[in-house]
């Protein structure tokens, strides 16, 4: 028996996860059972929000650097930044349900640009 996950699959038996990966045996084991007419039961709301917690956890430490005393954004960018990081901190506040989380856009989020170094 399998649970469905955010990310892929928990087979009941042993509480593993099992990522949605063609590469994996575990996987594609999984798509054979559901090929034999098996019906995996379905996510736990606990479980999705641990999942958007967790991927909301990695995003931001992921982007901890842009508040770096040498981190090379100006103010400004920030600002953006930080922004868009509270943001990814209000997501369980802000949405009732897990269906209904819209993550914040990063396509607008200023990026860093390596300094050049003058040679003597």
């Amino acid at each position: 028996m399998y649970r469905l996950t955010a990310t892929g699959v928990k087979r009941m038996a042993d509480n593993v996860d099992i990522p949605n990966d063609t590469k994996n045996k575990d996987w594609r084991k999984y798509q054979e059972w559901t090929a034999n007419g098996n019906i995996p039961l379905q996510p736990d709301e606990g479980d999705i929000w641990a999942d958007i917690r967790n991927t909301r956890n990695l995003i931001l430490q992921s982007s901890d650097w842009v508040l770096l005393s040498d981190s090379p954004l100006t103010t400004a960018e920030k600002n953006i930044w930080k922004a868009y990081r509270q943001k990814l901190r209000d997501i369980p506040q802000d949405f009732s349900e897990p269906s209904a989380v819209v993550w914040p856009d990063r396509k607008d989020l200023p990026k860093a640009e390596a300094k050049k170094v003058k040679e003597n």
